[in-house]
């Protein structure tokens, strides 16, 4: 662990840089303060509750479920990027009414 760099929990554990943070569990989940951002891993469901739930990204949004996925990258002005992938999949679009997704 480098100077400056701190550990909490138990479970796997990589090399922090000076400066970074982690937080393990004993199921081997991590919350990751990098030098390049924040990493959350789990095997488990992630869950964000609130009132409000805002995302925000200044270049680029990208998501990802088992090979299926689209980045959505602002180029300048009002021009816009969208690039979707699949890895051997068929993917079938399914119409829905106007209605948000009902929570659990």
């Amino acid at each position: 662990m480098a100077a400056g760099s701190h550990e909490v929990g138990a479970g796997a554990r990589s090399a922090l840089e000076a400066g970074e943070v982690a937080l393990y569990d004993d199921q081997g989940q991590k919350v990751h303060l990098t030098r390049d951002g924040i990493l959350v891993k789990t095997a488990k469901k992630i869950r964000l509750d609130g009132e409000h739930l805002e995302f925000h990204a200044a270049k680029s949004y990208s998501w990802d479920v088992a090979g299926y996925g689209q980045r959505i990258t602002w180029v300048s002005g009002t021009e816009w990027e969208i690039k979707t992938w699949q890895q051997g999949a068929t993917v079938t679009g399914v119409p829905l009414p106007i209605h948000p997704p009902e929570g659990p």
